[in-house]
């Protein structure tokens, strides 16, 4: 019995080093399609305007946010089609890695000119390209997570993938103003990344059907199947719901704080201030996750950040002299409550999908968070136009509010425990 539970010791021993192990390789790959997408979506766009365009002008940009949604589609055709040798997951990151390094050595000498030449179209389309990589890349490191990371380490990787995504996108807009400089990186990083993943990583899922098609129609089936569920059903309204709501406060402290002398002049420093509290708050919430149950944690955090921008809005419209005194404040809280409520999303995500072992599954449920990260932002922005502020933080309120009633009275279909 005694040498039965040392063998079980030193098993969960070994599965956690390999779980560390798999954190750091997650960490950089999110690292990777983090910054390249913040590049697209942030930095590109400032140089447009700072080349004198206006927003109106990069309308056509839009398009980039549409390539996210294809993964509902790729998701099952990863799965089935890959290379046997290397493994499910490992055949795409290996491929897209040693694709995103050529291409990108290809943009570090083309897309500077074309951007000061204002080839918007061009520029455009080669950026779909790039973000069409990083999707494929981002399907198989998702699923590589519910493949292999162990029991409840998952919960880290939520963490671990809200943080690093956070730091690299803070990385990109703050420093990487030179594209040629930028890619130059990313490709060399790409290289990297590819040599340690062909040497180093292995993968057990090497099981390949003969009947390529009949696989093909037996996950869509499946998918199928768990799509109409009733408890999947309350998982997406929920998610989709979750980021609704969450307005103009949001949208308008950034504007805030570019007019705020402080934070100008001390921008790195309040930066990397920002990253302490978001680590420190995800450390804090995920030793709370091992000792009391996800609902209660879900809902402080919620309320938190709803308070939090009730109360920004309602100092912006009555009280803007404070304004100075209030926005660091402000913005850490903001930003904490953020990252932990996201995480607690990412978590019930894996969960969930570990629970119907779908990779599929699990694109969709990160999906109706995206779409409702869209959605927010359209709905936000016709609220103030239409109501204008605190009403639109009012209704807000109201949205969220709807919400954790909703999490409350089916918590035992969206929450596991």
């Amino acid at each position: 019995m005694s040498q039965n539970d040392d063998n079980s010791s030193l098993s969960e021993i070994n599965k956690t080093l390999e779980d560390r192990k798999d954190f750091v390789f997650i960490s950089c790959i999110f690292i990777l399609t983090s910054s390249i997408t913040t590049y697209f979506y942030v930095t590109l766009i400032k140089e447009f305007l700072s080349l004198g365009l206006m927003p109106f002008e990069l309308k056509a940009f839009g398009i980039l946010l549409l390539p996210q949604y294809l993964k509902i589609i790729l998701c099952p055709l990863l799965d089935t089609f890959f290379i046997r040798k290397f493994g499910r997951r490992k055949t795409y990151i290996i491929l897209t890695l040693f694709l995103l390094a050529v291409y990108c050595i290809v943009l570090s000498i083309i897309y500077q000119q074309l951007i000061s030449n204002l080839k918007l179209e061009v520029v455009r389309n080669l950026a779909l390209i790039q973000l069409f990589l990083v999707l494929i890349l981002e399907i198989a490191t998702e699923a590589w997570i519910v493949d292999y990371v162990y029991d409840d380490n998952y919960k880290f990787a939520a963490a671990i993938k809200y943080t690093v995504i956070f730091i690299s996108s803070t990385v990109t807009t703050q420093i990487f103003y030179s594209c040629e400089t930028f890619f130059i990186l990313v490709s060399i990083f790409s290289i990297i990344m590819l040599i340690y993943t062909f040497q180093f990583k292995s993968e057990n899922d090497l099981y390949q059907s003969k009947m390529k098609i009949n696989s093909l129609c037996k996950r869509l089936k499946t998918f199928y199947k768990f799509f109409f569920d009733k408890s999947c059903q309350f998982k997406f309204f929920f998610l989709f719901s979750s980021m609704i709501g969450f307005g103009y406060a949001e949208d308008i402290i950034e504007q805030t704080i570019l007019q705020q002398e402080f934070l100008s002049l001390n921008q790195f420093k309040f930066q990397w201030t920002t990253i302490a509290f978001i680590v420190l708050s995800l450390c804090a919430m995920t030793l709370l996750l091992m000792k009391f149950k996800t609902v209660p944690i879900y809902l402080i955090v919620v309320i938190l950040r709803n308070l939090n921008n009730f109360t920004f809005s309602i100092c912006q419209n009555y009280f803007p002299s404070q304004i100075d005194n209030i926005i660091s404040i402000y913005k850490l809280l903001e930003e904490s409550s953020k990252a932990m409520h996201f995480t607690l999303l990412y978590i019930l995500i894996y969960e969930s999908t570990k629970q119907k072992l779908s990779a599929t599954m699990m694109i969709a449920f990160l999906l109706a968070l995206k779409l409702g990260q869209d959605g927010n932002r359209f709905l936000s922005y016709y609220f103030y136009n239409s109501f204008g502020s605190p009403a639109d933080a009012i209704i807000g309120v109201f949205i969220q509010s709807f919400n954790l009633i909703f999490a409350v009275d089916y918590r035992d279909a969206i929450f596991y425990k």
